[in-house]
């Protein structure tokens, strides 16, 4: 909660001209609110060796390896070769791990990954412990462990997650070519889900390239409704609980999502609820949809949210994209309101101890 606080802070102050990006005082503050996220690996990677049984370091370990500087800068690096070169499947090559080629990935922010990598190593930790004689353990678990959880991590989980992403960026692609309402109702109910797994990384590249090429950008205003959903339905779950705890969580994941920073509102609020959660996500395709048949555009860059809503503007006045995509957020904002609402505050899944 403190983390979204202090981007959404932020967020405020520079388009407000309060704070400058080059001061000292938004270096730390951004700092404070992006640190968490950033090293989302490290966290996630404790939370999930607790949950699968296995020593919390190990988990931390595995994190860290994901988001160490040398491997993050390698992302950047010289391509030594190309993996299927000529192919839609085409991936660059810039380490490699006794003769393997390892395809780097920017871990940074993700979920999926470490999950998954932990889940294989607690595994791997359990058959150890189980086959090995006591006198060795202390030495050969943690070891064999993370020697072999590591390098498969970033040899077979990584590069299956870029061959997706590379694939759901086409796709994107290819769908707002062949129709944007259908294209927003996709891109706007899995966003988050994208973001979750690291994927959006794929797309948002694109709203760059688009405002480069042609002016404008078709992409971004077909997530925008994203925000207003999670407003809703954080807005519902605070309205209908009676907990107190769960209230002061709410308040604060409202205000962050009202900002465009929508991570304490996903984690905090929507996740443990599935049913609220999948009610948001469709509230937000449904927004995005509104916003894609409405041929709405984004033109600059600026804050994220509704207060985002001037980039969306056609520099030649206000034109039926900019009221379509207006539209679009108050749909979903009302639409997740009334589902959170209707199923409740209750938790969906158990808080882990």
């Amino acid at each position: 909660m403190a983390s979204g606080m202090f981007k959404a802070l932020v967020s405020l102050f520079t388009v407000a001209g309060i704070m400058s990006k080059k001061s000292g005082t938004y270096v730390i503050l951004y700092a404070l609110g992006d640190a968490l996220f950033y090293f989302f690996p490290v966290a996630l990677g404790w939370s999930a060796a607790k949950r699968f049984g296995m020593k919390e370091l190990y988990g931390i370990t595995l994190g860290g390896i994901l988001v160490y500087p040398t491997l993050v800068s390698a992302v950047t690096s010289k391509t030594l070769y190309t993996l299927f070169a000529g192919t839609a499947f085409s991936l660059p090559v810039r380490l490699t791990f006794l003769g393997i080629p390892v395809v780097t990935q920017t871990y940074s922010t993700t979920v999926i990954p470490i999950i998954l990598i932990v889940w294989v190593a607690s595994h791997i930790y359990k058959w150890l412990n189980k086959n090995l004689p006591a006198i060795l353990r202390a030495f050969f678990v943690p070891f064999f462990t993370l020697l072999i959880a590591a390098p498969l991590g970033l040899i077979v989980i990584g590069p299956i997650a870029m061959v997706i992403q590379d694939s759901l960026s086409k796709l994107v692609i290819a769908m707002i070519g062949l129709n944007a309402g259908v294209a927003g109702l996709f891109l706007g109910t899995f966003w988050s889900i994208l973001v979750m797994f690291g994927l959006h990384w794929a797309i948002i590249p694109l709203f760059a390239i688009d405002i480069a090429q042609h002016g404008y950008d078709v992409i971004n205003p077909l997530i925008f409704a994203g925000a207003l959903a999670s407003m809703g339905s954080v807005l519902g779950v605070f309205l209908r609980t009676k907990d107190p705890k769960e209230r002061s969580i709410a308040i604060p994941a409202f205000i962050s999502s009202f900002f465009g920073i929508n991570e304490p509102s996903l984690y905090g609020v929507l996740i443990p609820r599935k049913k609220v959660m999948i009610s948001s996500f469709l509230s937000a395709g449904i927004g995005g949809a509104i916003a894609g048949f409405s041929g709405s555009k984004l033109y600059a860059f600026g804050a994220s949210g509704p207060l985002g809503l001037p980039c969306f503007i056609n520099p030649k006045g206000i034109d039926f994209g900019f009221i379509g995509l207006c539209l679009s957020g108050i749909v979903a904002f009302v639409l997740a309101l009334i589902s959170s609402m209707f199923f409740g505050a209750k938790k969906d899944v158990k808080d882990i101890k």
